[in-house]
């Protein structure tokens, strides 16, 4: 702040019109405006990355299971989220299904596994997780009604 704009702001001496703070001209307000907006986006978005890591059709062709993997930094355990999309479509079209956090395939390997055991009943297979939930048991993609199941290796059922 200028020193002039400091005396305007004096509590001894206030002035009509006088301008405590910063200059409020039009191209000030934009260039506030567009910082804002950028400052939003970046903390909404966070710093988080997302991956599609893994794309297995039913068995008919018809929809896709996807696993897309995010992964906040080192301090975070990364997380999975399932979707089910029809065949080819981009995850995020999709329905979120279920979401995994830090999902062991086997002992050394983040990850889930995807078995069709029909072509509308998806399992969704993994060996330990810090948490798993399923979002949604049964979900309608393109006139297709699908069962969705979540399954650690060695529960009954599994047929991975």
């Amino acid at each position: 702040m200028s020193p002039r704009a400091l005396r305007n702001c004096a509590p001894s001496a206030p002035r009509a019109g006088a301008s405590c703070g910063p200059s409020t001209s039009p191209l000030g307000a934009i260039i506030f405006k567009s910082a804002l907006a950028a400052l939003l986006t970046v903390l909404s978005t966070g710093c988080a990355v997302h991956d599609e890591v893994a794309r297995v059709p039913s068995p008919d062709g018809v929809v896709d299971a996807v696993s897309v993997q995010g992964d906040g930094g080192a301090t975070v355990s990364p997380w999975y989220d399932v979707y089910v999309v029809r065949h080819s479509g981009v995850y995020s079209s999709g329905r979120l299904v279920a979401t995994l956090t830090a999902p062991l395939v086997d002992s050394d390997n983040y990850g889930v596994k995807f078995v069709w055991s029909t072509r509308r009943d998806l399992i969704v297979v993994y060996s330990s997780a810090k948490s798993a939930n399923l979002k949604l048991t049964h979900v309608r993609i393109d006139g297709s009604d699908l069962s969705i199941a979540l399954r650690t290796t060695g529960s009954a059922g599994d047929r991975s």
